[in-house]
């Protein structure tokens, strides 16, 4: 509750517009209690960016683990990772947003994480569109993931799954636009 609510504050007043009070408060709990759980207003957002992380990292195991060519990878890939950004909601735009907020020891960590992301995508584009130049694939990535920040957290009004597919199919088409498509129901 009080990682969710941090993020929520976080997303809406920036990491340094909100106070450790402001989050205990949201959560249902006073101030001192949120430092029973975290020293400090870093530590909350450490672990939100952590939390994040790990299950990015989880995920991209998971698909790596269940094999396939680089398109379809690339493709399962988005779907995991956009379906991770439109339920963690906040939390994407909050890693994203304000890591470098954080003191450049603590950070560096977290950014380390979020590269090893990007090259993971980079890799795959790279391998299932070996036509695109480094930097072209660089360009779509970066892209695409903010566009993936933006609508999953943009208050579009559609419900989570709709917004998933949107979102996911937009990606695709811009990073596999050759691939078969399937018939899309409802």
């Amino acid at each position: 509750m009080i990682l969710r609510e941090a993020a929520r504050l976080f997303h809406e007043r920036g990491f340094h517009g909100t106070s450790i009070g402001e989050i205990g408060a949201a959560a249902g709990v006073k101030g001192p209690t949120v430092y029973r759980h975290f020293p400090d207003k870093n530590a909350v957002l450490v672990a939100l960016i952590e939390r994040s992380a790990d299950r990015s990292e989880s995920d991209v195991a998971q698909v790596r683990r269940d094999g396939g060519t680089p398109a379809e990878l690339l493709a399962r890939l988005i779907e995991v990772q956009v379906r991770q950004a439109v339920e963690d909601g906040p939390v994407t735009v909050v890693a994203a947003r304000e890591v470098r907020s954080l003191p450049a020891g603590t950070s560096e960590p977290l950014l380390r994480r979020a590269r090893l992301n990007h090259e993971q995508w980079m890799g795959l584009l790279s391998q299932a569109r070996p036509e695109l130049a480094k930097e072209e694939a660089h360009a779509l990535v970066v892209g695409v993931k903010w566009l993936v920040f933006t609508l999953a957290t943009g208050g579009t009004g559609l419900e989570a799954d709709r917004l998933h597919r949107l979102i996911a199919g937009m990606v695709l088409d811009v990073l596999l636009p050759e691939r078969p498509r399937r018939a899309e129901s409802g």
